[in-house]
């Protein structure tokens, strides 16, 4: 008859189930650590439109300048 150490294996087995668990919970928080996305690119990847460089672009640009027409200068802010 064979000794079988039963205890050895399971303690091995919780070792290898306890490194599963860690890299799983590391890959997850990799995940959400993720880069925010603008809603609207989110909202246009959501309804499966496509859109080229030069328009992601355009798009920006266009943001970029109004943000400047509204924004109010730093001297009338003083006054």
């Amino acid at each position: 008859m064979r000794f079988v150490d039963r205890q050895g294996r399971v303690d091995r087995f919780m070792q290898k189930m306890n490194v599963a668990q860690q890299k799983q919970a590391a890959k997850s928080s990799a995940k959400k650590a993720a880069p925010p996305v603008d809603p609207e690119i989110a909202e246009e990847l959501a309804s499966g439109e496509t859109l080229s460089y030069k328009q992601i672009l355009q798009k920006e640009q266009n943001k970029l300048k109004n943000m400047a027409k509204n924004r109010v200068p730093e001297q009338v802010k003083a006054a």
